[in-house]
């Protein structure tokens, strides 16, 4: 593991548990076994870390959202696979996805990194594609209801891990989709 990634890693883990704001680069120089100097030579400060996190993270979202762009899949096969995917990252990726979910959460910080888009289109719109080339009608409306079923899933495995029953809530959901119609 080299410096960067080792650095990386203890962004995640920290920001995960004390929050963004109470991590400082002090400390997130001791946790890494590196001088703070090293810390800024791979980034510019503790907001273009979070950055780099929310990128990393986006582009796991991006990969969980492809099965919507492959042709040969119908939209029960791609929202199958799409949730397969999602509940596999939340459980491996389990802090980076958390850091995620709070840094959502945050408008303010979400602001200052100068993410003030929507981050729900990025799911939204491959949903929603998937669904008009399938000539579903209100298309917009069934997506943003599908997002919202993900979303409020994501939401309470990462807020209540041990409480919630992700992989059950995977099948039912799974099973469910299979008699969705528009």
């Amino acid at each position: 593991m080299t410096k960067k990634e080792l650095i990386v890693q203890k962004a995640i883990e920290l920001f995960a548990r004390d929050g963004f704001e109470a991590t400082s680069i002090q400390k997130l120089a001791e946790a890494s076994g590196v001088a703070q100097g090293l810390l800024y030579r791979h980034f510019k400060n503790k907001h273009d870390l979070l950055l780099h996190l929310v990128r990393m993270g986006v582009t796991q979202i991006a990969a969980t959202l492809q099965p919507y762009h492959n042709p040969d899949l119908n939209f029960h096969e791609a929202f199958k696979e799409h949730v397969q995917r999602c509940c596999q990252l939340m459980q491996s990726e389990f802090l980076l996805w958390k850091v995620l979910h709070m840094t959502r959460q945050n408008t303010t910080l979400m602001n200052t990194l100068s993410l003030s888009g929507d981050p729900a289109q990025l799911i939204v719109k491959p949903i929603r594609d998937k669904l008009r080339r399938e000539g579903c009608k209100n298309a917009d409306m069934h997506a943003w209801m599908i997002f919202s079923l993900i979303d409020g899933v994501t939401s309470l495995y990462l807020v209540h891990p041990d409480q919630y029953p992700l992989r059950k809530m995977e099948k039912f959901i799974i099973e469910k989709i299979s008699e969705y119609a528009c």
